[in-house]
């Protein structure tokens, strides 16, 4: 609706509308139209309804795959977080539309970041745990792309792997980095395989849950927060926190010992 409403507004405005004045706005979906109405004025918008096709979808192979991909990018979300996804829904129709929305964090650790990878590659370790390795599908790529971005920039830009240098390409004369990315590529994929077979392990240790979780998304489409913190025993989440890490607990800690 984002970009009609503007057009909309425009138009209503150019034509004469001021403050507090009521822009009507309807939906002709024969036509595929968003039309709107100011005064005995007209205006209308082609849409593409995307809701009504994907309401007609229901296609059980769909749902299923779209399912068991989501449930399991959720799932070790909230066992390596203990939070609750604010969202979990699929989309009936292409695997842009099945999605989980996470609480994003300022401040990262080193486990925060694995453990943001390791979420990454969830949906596709388990579509492989249920499908298995040759039913694989194409919807983990845009998945596969960010846990490769992450890993890369856990290795070469915070220097959690085996060198301490920032590693990148140089793009001005004088810039004082580490140029030899290539050579950390085979790091960048060992972290990956490591975090692909830890999805693997907490998958199959929390089947019954997982299994939980798929159905339910099969059946209405979306998962719940309140509902997955009920099936972890999660606490209920306070204000939203900048870090997980309790860094005011460990200074106290440190001062402590100091003394």
């Amino acid at each position: 609706m984002s970009a009609p409403l503007v057009d909309f507004t425009l138009w209503a405005l150019e034509q004469g509308a001021t403050p507090g004045q009521v822009l009507t706005i309807d939906v002709d979906p024969d036509a595929g139209l968003l039309v709107s109405r100011w005064g005995d004025w007209m205006h209308t918008v082609p849409v593409a309804l995307e809701i009504s096709r994907l309401r007609q979808r229901t296609d059980p192979d769909m749902r299923a795959i779209l399912a068991v991909h989501e449930a399991g990018h959720g799932l070790i979300y909230a066992l390596l977080f203990q939070l609750a996804p604010l969202e979990i829904r699929i989309n009936m129709a292409t695997f842009s539309g099945g999605y989980n929305s996470f609480n994003a964090l300022k401040v990262k650790t080193r486990n925060n970041l694995l453990d943001a990878v390791c979420v990454a590659l969830a949906g596709r370790a388990a579509e492989e745990m249920v499908f298995g390795k040759e039913s694989l599908s194409s919807g983990s790529e845009t998945d596969l792309k960010l846990a490769t971005q992450q890993m890369a920039a856990f290795i070469r830009h915070a220097a959690f792997g085996e060198r301490i240098s920032h590693v990148d390409v140089s793009t001005e004369a004088g810039e004082n980095i580490n140029t030899d990315v290539a050579s950390t590529n085979a790091e960048i994929e060992a972290g990956l395989q490591k975090q692909y077979e830890r999805a693997q392990g907490l998958l199959i240790a929390n089947k019954a849950l997982y299994l939980r979780m798929v159905n339910e998304l099969v059946n209405k489409g979306q998962l719940e927060p309140q509902q997955i913190r009920d099936w972890l025993g999660l606490a209920q989440p306070q204000a939203p926190k900048d870090a997980l890490e309790p860094f005011e607990v460990k200074l106290r800690e440190f001062e402590r010992r100091a003394a």
